[in-house]
């Protein structure tokens, strides 16, 4: 939605793919948010990030993945094939990402 691209835009900051960003197994095709969020809550250093990849030819897609602290991006979703050229995300504290999994289950 317009509303979610607007607080990514302002609120989100550029993650960028290295050599162990796709070097770890994935979760299940087309969960990206249940993916992403199970990694940060088994993994405490890692942060969930929320926001948008961009391939090439410009088609950008709203998505989730982990960070590390030092801010290197953790693909637990899409494979390698295809190719991101840019990632831009809000990072999410595990205590919002619990938080949101309980409001959720109601």
């Amino acid at each position: 939605s317009s509303a979610t691209l607007a607080f990514v835009l302002r609120y989100g900051q550029p993650y960028f793919v290295d050599e162990r960003s796709f070097s770890e197994a994935r979760g299940e095709p087309n969960k990206c948010i249940t993916n992403a969020a199970i990694e940060a809550l088994n993994f405490p250093a890692r942060t969930y990030v929320e926001g948008y990849f961009m391939l090439p030819g410009y088609q950008t897609y709203h998505h989730a993945w982990t960070a590390s602290p030092e801010g290197a991006l953790h693909e637990q979703t899409l494979t390698e094939q295809y190719r991101p050229i840019a990632y831009y995300g809000v990072p999410f504290t595990a205590d919002y990402v619990r938080h949101s999994i309980l409001e959720n289950e109601r």
